[in-house]
């Protein structure tokens, strides 16, 4: 997908899924999801973020796979330099844990993957796996109708983001708690090109 936007916007969208409740309300969100349990994690080169919302109504992707009663989710989201996302969702009935009973046991893995190509825009390379249905052509389409749906929705966010930002870019930024994630990630490539830029370095002495 060619998105108009620089490709660590990209980045801080999947690394805070705080919007998946309003943009995405009519796709994969759920309204209660606003009150999660966040914690982040960062090493050298990476950062993790685990996300569990609680007795959350199913969204309309759920409802179209014939869910209809409250779920607890897991979103786990694994940042990797420069711009590799991936987010492992665990779905089950609220009140039972992954794998130990309940009516729901599905396990998503959200594959991301952005080039740049301008200072403004990007390529998003994504995939989705799941654990059910796996031989199931017919969900498999489904799925990857839902998963496109709700990138699209990104794609139109991100550009008037991009084009906001354009009006002002050296308009000061305000950071606030859902940003942790992103601005994690930005420091650690902002780190790597400084590193690759310094004299001595093999890009320095390739240019």
């Amino acid at each position: 997908m060619h998105v108009g936007a620089n490709y660590l916007l990209l980045v801080d969208n999947l690394l805070d899924l705080s919007h998946v409740a309003v943009l995405h309300i009519k796709t994969i969100g759920s309204a209660e999801d606003t009150n999660p349990d966040l914690d982040w994690e960062r090493g050298p080169n990476w950062v993790r973020g685990t996300r569990i919302g609680r007795n959350l109504s199913p969204s309309a992707r759920q409802k179209a796979e014939g869910v209809d009663f409250n779920c607890d989710q897991v979103k786990i989201m694994d940042f990797t330099p420069p711009a590799n996302v991936v987010i492992d969702i665990l779905s089950t009935e609220t009140g039972f844990k992954f794998g130990e009973g309940g009516r729901l046991n599905n396990r998503l893995f959200v594959l991301d993957s952005m080039t740049p190509e301008t200072e403004r825009s990007c390529h998003y390379f994504f995939g989705l796996c799941r654990n059910y249905k796996i031989d199931n052509a017919q969900m498999t389409a489904f799925m990857h109708k839902a998963v496109v749906t709700a990138f699209l929705e990104d794609k139109d966010m991100l550009e008037a983001e991009q084009k906001i930002i354009d009006l002002n870019p050296d308009a000061p930024q305000i950071d606030v708690m859902g940003d942790t994630g992103g601005l994690q990630a930005r420091r650690i490539v902002e780190r790597l090109i400084a590193e690759e830029n310094r004299p001595g370095s093999n890009r320095a002495a390739a240019e």
